[in-house]
């Protein structure tokens, strides 16, 4: 048999105008520059919702939603028109919080995400608890150019009571800054690199172990670092606070360059991956991998540089820092080889399924740290298995988690019940 096609094309249909509503303070160009259907174009539906997925991922709106009527008294032409809700891009928090590896948090915090409605940033933040006191002050604008390089810059100063943060019995001083650039190479792809410059000064406590003692007698106690760091990041991600659909990757450097006090490298790969499995089913899978190493006349990569695991963002069920390698006192000193993968199941929350918030999952995460002297062994992977819940409240995130640690050594500190009360840093 022959089979003959008759093909009656339709008339294309143009786009009029792109126009926003709900947008009352955030200026109209900040919207559409991240349009990638144009007007006077033929429609793409494909593209017209990739506007509304870059809106989403600005963290500028609640809520984004996008129509395309057509224009009245002609049949080849549509208005696309995108309503947003916007989120509050200011804020000014004076509080207090709560984590069980911290203690009592006293967090002060002004920033405005979206500055006078232009989409840059501004931040200064302070914050004090028993492991740590922050001050912090930054500026990044996502359009430093017209095309979307993105420049910040960031000012730091920070003391650490690694004692408390159940680690060796030292104290740590780091004041610095950086500035950094991100290069758009794609929809979803992107560089990002960032030079930075910090002096840390260490003072041992009179309890300081053997390991942290030897390299401060060969290395001294202050150091001016130097450092540039290179990532390459891919991003499908819907939202840019709660995704539950896409896929992230970022592969990251940081070079301490020749010249500085100490000479190392660390290297970095993180991965998120959600998906729908079953109607509000979201089945999030993940891994956070690390390795660093000293070079040229350090012998070491510094203590106070090391990977670390254990609390609620990363092995949860273990207390914070505690899983891996442990000096003489039998304190936890981190390592310079980080293995983390996890796997969520989040779940529909009940009676609250249009509250974007908020969720709650069941959880599965393994890892563990090793030292430069040690082989990986996966008898050595920690486990851990349970539920959690976390809300993104007016004042800081919330979360709690219920963790059974599985196949703990003898030497490990469990911690079943975790939570987060604020913002840490």
């Amino acid at each position: 048999v022959s089979i003959t096609f008759f093909v009656d094309p339709g008339k294309r249909v143009y786009v009029r105008r792109i126009n926003f509503t709900g947008n009352t303070k955030t200026k109209d160009e900040v919207l559409r520059r991240e349009m990638r259907q144009q007007e006077g174009a033929w429609i793409s539906t494909s593209q017209v919702e990739r506007g509304k997925l870059r809106l989403q991922r600005t963290g500028y709106f609640r809520d984004v939603n996008v129509e395309t009527p057509l224009v009245p008294g002609v049949s080849d032409q549509v208005d696309v028109n995108y309503a947003v809700e916007e989120a509050p891009g200011g804020q000014f928090g004076i509080g207090l919080g709560f984590s069980q590896n911290s203690g009592l948090i006293l967090t002060t915090s002004l920033s405005q995400d979206n500055f006078l409605g232009s989409g840059k940033r501004i931040s200064f933040s302070f914050n004090n608890s028993d492991v740590n006191s922050r001050y912090s002050l930054g500026y990044f604008n996502p359009y430093y150019t017209i095309d979307g390089v993105s420049r910040g810059f960031n000012a730091f100063y920070r003391e650490t009571n690694a004692f408390d943060a159940n680690l060796s019995d030292y104290d740590s001083k780091n004041v610095g800054g950086d500035i950094a650039f991100g290069l758009p190479i794609s929809e979803n792809n992107s560089i990002d690199t960032a030079f930075q410059y910090q002096k840390t000064d260490i003072k041992l406590g009179t309890l300081a172990s053997t390991q942290v003692t030897n390299f401060v007698n060969t290395n001294g106690s202050e150091y001016d670092i130097f450092s540039w760091n290179v990532g390459f990041r891919y991003d499908t991600r819907n939202n840019a606070i709660l995704p539950d659909k896409g896929t992230y990757h970022r592969i990251g450097s940081e070079v301490v360059l020749p010249g500085s006090d100490v000479e190392y490298y660390k290297l970095i790969y993180e991965t998120k991956w959600f998906t729908d499995i079953y109607e509000d089913y979201i089945l999030t899978l993940g891994a956070d991998f690390g390795y660093g190493d000293a070079y040229g006349d350090t012998s070491e990569l510094p203590f106070f540089e090391n990977f670390y695991a254990g609390g609620p963002r990363s092995i949860r069920g273990y207390k914070e820092n505690t899983i891996g390698p442990r000096d003489n006192t039998r304190r936890a000193i981190g390592g310079s080889t980080k293995i983390i993968g996890n796997a969520e199941l989040i779940l529909p929350v009940p009676f609250l399924e249009d509250f974007k918030q908020a969720r709650i999952s069941g959880f599965f995460d393994a890892g563990n740290v090793y030292g430069p002297d040690e082989d990986i062994e996966f008898d050595d992977i920690r486990y851990s298995t349970g539920i959690s819940a976390i809300w993104v409240s007016p004042f800081g995130a919330i979360s709690a988690s219920y963790a059974v640690p599985l196949a703990e050594k003898s030497t490990d500190q469990t911690q079943h019940f975790q939570f987060t009360f604020g913002t840490t840093f």
